[in-house]
This record gives C-alpha cells, structure tokens and sequence, in this order.
C-alpha cells in the first residue's frame, strides 16, 4: 500500500491519496483501490467525487455520540429532576448535540463539559440551550471561544503557564511534568530556584499535583489535561507520578502557536 499526502489546499483541509491493492480470496485476480481522504466536504471534493462511493464518517458514529452524551448528561442530578417533574429538556439537549456533532468526538466532549460545568451552577435551561446553538464548530474557532471565556482575573497566571510550556518544548521537546509546572509561583515565579530543599511526602504530591491540577483545568480553558494512568515503559513511570501534561487535543498546539495568539500572551 502507497500513501501520499498532498499539500494542504487551505488552513484546515488535508488530503490522503491512497493507493492499495485488496487481494480477493476467491479470485486470484487483485482489486486496486484508490482512496481520497478529506477533513470535510469542501465543495470541489465533493462536485470532483459526486459519482464516486462514498464514505462519512459521521454516518458511522452518531450512535457512539448518542450513547456519550446520554451517558454524561442524563446520570446529572439536575436533568434528572426536571425529568422527574415530566420536562423533556434532557431529550432536547441530547437530540441538538447530535444533530450539531457532525462525527467530530472532541466537540461534542467540550459541548457536554460546559453543559455539565453549567447545570452545576444553576443555569436556567435556555441557557443549556444557547450553549449547545452558539459553540463553534470549527476546532480553532472553538478554541478562541474557550479563550475568550478566560476570567480576566485568570489570565496572569494562564499567561505564565502558557509561556513555560511553549519556552520548555523549545528546549526539552515536551511539556513539563504537572509536578515541575505547580512550582511555578504566581507572585514569585522564581521561587523554585531560590526555596531551601525540602523532602516532599507522598500525601504533600498528591495534594499539590490535585491542586495544580485544578488551576490548569481553571486558568487554561481546559485545554491541556493531567494523565496519570497510562501503560508506560519504565523509563517514563517517573513522570506518570509527576503527573504528566498533555494537550486536548493536538490541534491545541498550533492554536497556542498561532501568531496572533502569541501576541496576545506575550
């Protein structure tokens, strides 16, 4: 099998060419398969394609998406109470999820996780529903939408945290430990240098890592996670006790390095 990537057409289309040959069991004859792999319909593809079988994806996972969201939404205590008093907003919220989700996994697991955040607090349900009708559907639309939402009183630090992975990845080619980045003072961002040694106790690692964590979850958007339990070789079971930090989502990382982004936290 051949793959080709082909230049990318604009900022978010890529194309796979594919090139492969599917050996019949029943034949001794070969079938040659010639695939195009797009991010999304863009109307050239599809007006180029039109007579050509086609495959969605979307198509295939809605049922997944479906069971997610009820799964996550529905367990709340809150959509459980309205639907103990016969309201169907539960249903609603589930049935506009999908409809909007287009295939894309990681949009709908933002989507339910404000949702969730905002039965939380006591949101009255049209603003559930303005939620779900106003979150963008492209990713790097979507993650200044999660920019923007920043609490002013927020952005120092988020900016400061920002700068250190971005600074670290130049030097290292990896995001620090979430262990390594909790040490990073709000008011004296040098103080890890400068403070004594000191014996940390395992019962002090845990609650400083559940504490940094949180605060990175807060002050940025939610877009980078804390993993702790992942099959590791031994080289790296070091850092998974550290706590090691990772993007959402790939596509995080050229978001943060986009140059008006940068601007913005530098």
């Amino acid at each position: 099998m051949q793959i080709t990537r082909i230049p990318r057409f604009s900022s978010s289309v890529v194309l796979l060419a594919v090139q492969g040959r599917l050996d019949s069991q029943s034949s001794w004859k070969s079938i040659k398969l010639n695939t195009v792999i797009s991010s999304r319909p863009e109307p050239a593809f599809v007006e180029a394609f039109h007579n050509s079988p086609k495959l969605r994806v979307e198509n295939l996972t809605a049922g997944d998406i479906e069971h997610y969201v009820r799964s996550r939404l529905l367990s709340h205590s809150k959509l459980k109470e309205y639907h103990n008093r016969g309201s169907d907003l539960g249903e609603a919220l589930v049935s506009s999820i999908a409809a909007k989700a287009s295939g894309v996994f990681l949009w709908v697991f933002l989507v339910v996780r404000s949702l969730l955040e905002c039965l939380s607090d006591g949101s009255y349900p049209e603003d559930l529903k303005n939620i779900i009708e106003t979150y963008p559907q492209e990713l790097h639309e979507l993650y200044e939408h999660m920019f923007e939402r920043m609490k002013p009183s927020h952005r120092g630090e988020a900016f400061r945290i920002f700068q250190a992975i971005h600074l670290a990845q130049d030097v290292e080619t990896k995001i620090p430990s979430a262990l390594r980045l909790s040490f990073l003072d709000r008011s004296q961002p040098h103080s890890s240098i400068t403070s004594p040694l000191e014996v940390l106790t395992a019962d002090g690692l845990q609650e400083r890592l559940t504490s940094f964590e949180t605060r990175l979850r807060s002050r940025c958007c939610g877009l980078f996670e804390v993993q702790y339990h992942e099959r590791l070789s031994s080289q790296e079971i070091s850092e998974t006790r550290e706590g090691r930090v990772t993007y959402l989502h790939r596509t995080v990382s050229d978001f943060l390095n986009d140059p008006g982004i940068r601007n913005v936290i530098e």
